[in-house]
């Protein structure tokens, strides 16, 4: 009999405890994917749903290997008939690994000034490195695209090129055209001809042989004379020959 009540008081004093129990809402930790990489953005939420009005403050453990980034509670709403409160931390991973978050802590109000501390299961959080990355569905990578300051500069190039060449080639054929000596046939040679290449400085060595050897020009003996030794003797002086030429050296 002494067994019985013993066993009786017993349970009659762990009802209050079981109520209380019963009345602290459910505090359920959410994180927002189930593996990170290093920078990645990790969302860490606080969800409630009590029956009756209460609110909750929780304690996160600092990581060094979590970068806290910001802090964003939010108020206890009513919303389809029932009380939400909802709490998220964000964080950024500076490396690779399995950060275990505990303890987490969690003050409770009910409303009414009772106030309780309940202890969370703690949270695992899982960070990959890159190098663990599955590549093989991914597209080859581009090579890098030349910059526009690059290209330009390529095209300025080019031009340049082109304009050095167009420049040597006209080069070219205007020194080849002041060395050659104008041939023309010997029946259509006359001093006409010869005035005219005297005067664009070109080479008129085989011009005036042409001349002197024609019978059918006449020459003075003085015209004759200067175009020989201007021919032969190398004693060319053009301007001798054009005034000679111009003062009537043909006879």
């Amino acid at each position: 009999m002494v067994r019985f009540l013993a066993i009786l008081s017993l349970l009659l004093g762990s009802l209050p405890a079981l109520a209380a129990a019963e009345r602290v809402p459910e505090i359920e930790l959410r994180l927002n994917a189930d593996i990170y990489y290093p920078g990645d953005m990790i969302e860490l939420s606080a969800v409630m749903h009590p029956a009756e009005y209460a609110a909750f403050s929780i304690r996160i453990p600092e990581h060094p290997k979590l970068h806290f980034v910001a802090y964003t509670p939010e108020p206890v709403r009513f919303q389809d008939g029932a009380y939400v409160q909802r709490v998220v931390w964000r964080f950024q991973p500076v490396a690779a690994g399995e950060f275990v978050l505990e303890p987490i802590q969690a003050r409770l109000n009910n409303g009414a000034g009772g106030v309780e501390t309940v202890t969370l299961p703690p949270v695992t959080i899982r960070v990959q490195s890159y190098g663990a990355m599955d590549t093989s569905d991914e597209l080859e990578s581009l090579p890098p695209a030349t910059s526009g300051l690059s290209a330009e500069r390529n095209y300025l190039l080019l031009f340049l090129a082109l304009a050095a060449v167009i420049a040597a080639g006209i080069w070219l054929i205007r020194r080849k055209g002041r060395h050659e000596t104008a041939v023309l046939p010997v029946s259509s040679v006359g001093l006409a001809d010869l005035v005219l290449q005297l005067e664009q400085g070109q080479p008129v060595v085989k011009l005036i042989e042409q001349v002197v050897a024609r019978p059918d020009v006449q020459l003075s003996a003085e015209l004759r004379a200067a175009l020989e030794a201007a021919a032969y003797a190398g004693r060319m002086d053009r301007d001798h020959l054009l005034a000679l030429i111009r003062s009537g050296g043909a006879s």
